[in-house]
């Protein structure tokens, strides 16, 4: 008897709709963070969460309350869709930002 392996694959993989790369949407989770191996958290992000995600270089916009403090170079601004990905995400970033 043949085993079946179940696959499930992300439409949003597939359409490259995961990673959102104008601005952060207003109603995304945000964190602010120093950054030291981007590709570490990207690849981490992939494997082991689901929604859309925004990850860039924080931006210098005064008129945005919430990135106050992150005008730095080397800051990075991660925002979630979902809360809890925001959530677990915070919790490992210490370890995946290595």
């Amino acid at each position: 008897m043949r085993s079946v392996v179940e696959v499930n694959i992300n439409p949003l993989n597939v359409y490259n709709l995961r990673r959102v790369t104008n601005c952060c949407p207003p109603h995304f989770t945000t964190i602010g963070f120093m950054c030291e191996n981007t590709e570490s958290i990207l690849d981490w992000i992939y494997e082991n969460l689901e929604g859309r995600f925004y990850f860039e270089p924080s931006r210098n916009d005064k008129s945005d309350s919430s990135l106050i403090g992150l005008f730095q170079s080397d800051r990075y601004l991660l925002g979630f869709e979902l809360n809890s990905e925001a959530v677990l995400i915070a919790l490992q970033l210490d370890i995946i930002n290595k």
